[in-house]
């Protein structure tokens, strides 16, 4: 006659399962939770493919906070087709989040009856758009860098694909 372990062999194939969910969200963390933050010379490579002139604004940051080490801003000049962008690199990753937090509450204060937002924190970044009142909003903080996007909802497209080509 043949013994059963059911309680021994049950517990040993969940603890097996509990080992491999582990392994899986620690490889799901550093394979989909980590990014790289943009460069400077990609943002003004970025913006120049889409015809958005920019400007270095390090030096006017420099005089409100120590909190930025480099600063750009690009506006686009067709008033019908409005995109801002914004590239700021901070002193530290928790200046980077709670500028992130204080841009991300601006955006929400601007929050119509209709719109809606897309919102992502996993690893080394955090995400937020939103999309209201012929307005488009988008953020995005990566360890110390954080970008800007304010546009016309009809620029929407562009400024995901401008993202897209940051690797956002």
């Amino acid at each position: 006659m043949k013994k059963r372990h059911t309680g021994r062999t049950v517990l040993l194939a969940v603890l097996a399962l509990v080992v491999v969910g582990v392994l899986a969200a620690v490889a799901a963390y550093f394979l989909l939770g980590k990014k790289t933050a943009v460069k400077p010379e990609k943002f003004i490579e970025v913006l120049t493919a889409h015809d958005i002139p920019y400007e270095d604004i390090t030096a006017e940051l420099a005089l409100e906070t120590k909190e930025y080490e480099q600063g750009l801003f690009g506006e686009g000049t067709d008033p019908a087709n409005y995109v801002q962008a914004e590239y700021y690199r901070l002193v530290s990753e928790s200046a980077a989040q709670r500028f992130f937090g204080s841009v991300k509450a601006a955006f929400e204060a601007q929050k119509g009856n209709a719109s809606g937002t897309t919102s992502v924190e996993l690893g080394n970044y955090a995400i937020y758009s939103l999309t209201t009142n012929g307005s488009y909003y988008y953020i995005a903080r990566v360890d110390q860098t954080v970008v800007i996007f304010v546009a016309d909802e009809s620029c929407k497209d562009q400024v995901k694909a401008m993202c897209k080509a940051m690797g956002y």
